[in-house]
């Protein structure tokens, strides 16, 4: 009797084999596996939603300033070459001097012609030692307004007449975010 439940147990339909468990095991991995993977990807793509969307409000804020300084502006100057503008603001009955220019992220220069695997910061800076024209500024001087905005000419300010075109585009990580805005100063 002792043989038939030998017999019995190895021959039991309920039972699994070595083979059936491995090939469960591998599944589950494979499974857990591929679930992770599809886990980290949407946390991935979720963080650059974030960055762009944090970027995008940053770049329209930096927009908006320069739109403001632009449209109080009582004189201004684009130079078409360096994409520098000038202008000239009343602030509390004082006449001030300012300048907004490109600034090459990677060696700090304002020199022109732009590079265009380049990215610039776009400044502000207080000019020195005269007016519009003739005032002065250092490369690096004042804040960035704009970061990491992708070179002239696929950023572009152009000045026609009292309308002024500011098209800048940024980049993050691995995408653009163009903003693009018009306006006409007031008090020219």
């Amino acid at each position: 009797m002792s043989g038939s439940k030998r017999l019995s147990l190895i021959t039991n339909p309920a039972a699994f084999t070595l083979l059936e468990l491995l090939e469960t095991t591998f599944l589950i991995s494979l499974l857990t596996g591929v679930m992770t993977m599809a886990y980290l990807t949407i946390l991935k793509g979720t963080d650059e939603q974030i960055a762009r969307s944090r970027a995008r409000g940053g770049v329209n804020i930096a927009l908006e300033g320069m739109l403001i300084d632009l449209r109080h502006a009582y004189q201004l100057v684009l130079n078409p070459t360096t994409k520098e503008i000038r202008l000239r603001v009343s602030e509390n009955g004082t006449t001030k001097f300012y300048v907004y220019y490109f600034q090459n992220q990677a060696n700090g220069s304002c020199a022109t012609p732009f590079d265009a695997t380049a990215i610039y910061d776009i400044k502000r800076a207080s000019l020195q030692g005269g007016d519009i024209l003739s005032g002065t500024y250092n490369c690096g001087d004042g804040d960035a307004v704009i970061k990491n905005a992708v070179a002239p000419p696929t950023s572009n300010v152009t000045l026609s007449g009292k309308l002024v075109t500011l098209d800048f585009t940024t980049k993050v990580k691995s995408s653009r975010i163009r903003v693009m805005s018009s306006l006409t100063a007031r008090n020219m």
